[in-house]
């Protein structure tokens, strides 16, 4: 069976999913200036993994009861996005089945 893949930017990873609760992992936590760099690595992986967990491709591969991956990064172009697309068939290869997301940016 094939599996959901999603490709595209920031919306695409689950960005602003809770934008509160991302801020409580990271800024708004009282040592946050203070806090060792490691351990800041740790808050930010939290926030990545509960935006990816809260994101369009996830609730999506839910309903289809099908396995997915989120390709989606913070702060890429268009163009970025196409390279990624074909870097992923090159490595990876898509299956027969699976379902690919491309969600293109927009200023607007």
């Amino acid at each position: 069976m094939g599996k959901v893949i999603s490709f595209g930017d920031s919306f695409t990873a689950g960005l602003g999913t809770d934008r509160e609760y991302e801020q409580s992992l990271t800024g708004g936590l009282p040592d946050w200036n203070t806090m060792p760099e490691d351990k800041k690595v740790i808050q930010r992986e939290k926030v990545n993994m509960f935006r990816r967990a809260n994101s369009f491709t996830a609730f999506f591969s839910s309903k289809m009861k099908m396995e997915w991956i989120n390709l989606g990064r913070i702060g890429c172009d268009n163009a970025t996005i196409i390279d990624e697309i074909f870097k992923y068939d090159l490595n990876h290869g898509f299956e027969k089945d699976d379902i690919v997301l491309v969600c293109y940016t927009s200023s607007l």
